[in-house]
């Protein structure tokens, strides 16, 4: 089964999605608002159904958001009309390009995507820094190395969830800092709280990071 039919069927099940596609928005978008004017123009990267682009446009963001799975954005299409906001949502592969010209945007966020998208990431990396302007930031919350729910599900250094059947990867600084090495780095911090997953409590850690675009050569 290819990743997006493993999304796909996550997504229909009614369990995993809740706990995978939430409505309200994350921790990631209070840290957009504290280092961003209103106006920016942002990119929801792996939107899901749109919980963080709705917010931020309903503060004065301009928002576009993309993911891979269909059904979610037409979920989050649905959301944004009814709560009277524009967002630009697409549905694409970012593991193959973001569809959108360079030096377009001047913030890309990540909420729990870098996670699933394995080998592919350091394209990934390089389509954000591509449609960054110069000096534009990239917002990470990633789960971390220290997280006990997906690690749990640790075998021979991989980590396939049993619940949704979804290979994760985890993250530290130093990982984050690799993986992103053309940008500058201007932190990172980890925050962790109990939370139930699939009927089980856990201690669930996961990391933010922020990075700038360093000007174009």
């Amino acid at each position: 089964m290819s990743s997006l039919e493993k999304w796909r069927k996550a997504f229909r099940d009614e369990e995993c999605r809740r706990y995978l596609f939430g409505k309200l928005p994350t921790k990631i978008s209070f840290l957009v608002l504290s280092w961003l004017p209103k106006g920016s123009k942002i990119l929801d990267l792996g939107c899901g159904t749109g919980r963080n682009s709705i917010f931020l446009a309903k503060k004065g963001m301009i928002d576009y958001g993309v993911d891979f799975l269909e059904e979610a954005i037409k979920d989050a299409e649905k959301r944004a009309e009814k709560r009277n906001v524009k967002i630009g949502f697409l549905v694409s592969d970012i593991t193959k390009r973001i569809p959108f010209p360079s030096s377009y945007f001047d913030a890309v966020i990540s909420n729990v995507v870098l996670t699933s998208i394995g080998r592919k990431i350091k394209k990934v990396a390089s389509e954000i820094f591509r449609v960054l302007k110069d000096d534009g930031l990239l917002f990470l919350y990633e789960p971390s190395v220290n997280d006990e729910y997906y690690k749990s599900y640790e075998t021979n250094g991989k980590i396939i969830c049993k619940d949704d059947g979804i290979e994760r990867k985890l993250f530290d600084e130093e990982i984050l800092k690799r993986v992103f090495s053309n940008f500058e780095f201007l932190g990172a911090k980890e925050n962790s709280y109990k939370g139930v997953m699939f009927g089980r409590l856990y201690k669930r850690s996961f990391i933010f990071a922020v990075f700038r675009k360093r000007h174009s050569t």
